[in-house]
């Protein structure tokens, strides 16, 4: 993607501010038959990561981690670009967690957590799939859970 696009996509999102709290947090599958036609993607590296996604319904969605304390949730890894899936309707769209406690993984700045979550959401349509890894670790006291929230629009 070009400066130009990814900064064309950062503006489309910034008119939107915090989350309907009537929706809560909801299942990805929400997004199943909308029709993707903006998405941005922040890896933030400092645990601010997170996806915006806009639909043609005007519905804008929020994955991301809502920060507590001291854990630390982040992308690992998406592997093929979520800017495959714009255009055509989602027909697939799931989440899968694990939390095995596994401290034999290291988050990229090295740290070793004595819990960790992994979280995987698939969305696909006619023409691509694109895999969403995220990994939350922590003291175990506070939640690695990654959100998937409705925008609404800023008064």
């Amino acid at each position: 993607m070009s400066q130009t696009e990814k900064t064309m996509n950062e503006s489309l999102f910034t008119q939107y501010d915090g989350y309907d709290d009537q929706y809560g947090d909801l299942d990805i599958s929400t997004i199943v038959g909308k029709t993707l036609i903006a998405v941005n993607v922040v890896e933030s590296h400092t645990g601010d990561d997170h996806i915006m996604m806009k639909f043609d319904d005007g519905t804008y969605y929020k994955m991301f981690h809502e920060q507590d304390c001291t854990e630390y949730v982040q992308i690992e890894s998406i592997d093929v670009s979520l800017q495959h899936l714009i255009g055509s309707p989602i027909l697939v769209a799931e989440q899968r967690s694990t939390s095995d406690g596994d401290t034999d993984h290291y988050a990229k700045d090295g740290t070793d957590p004595d819990s960790s979550t992994w979280t995987f959401y698939r969305i696909s349509n006619i023409r691509s799939t694109s895999v969403l890894r995220w990994y939350g670790m922590s003291n175990g006291y506070y939640s690695e859970r990654v959100s998937f929230v409705r925008m609404i629009l800023k008064p």
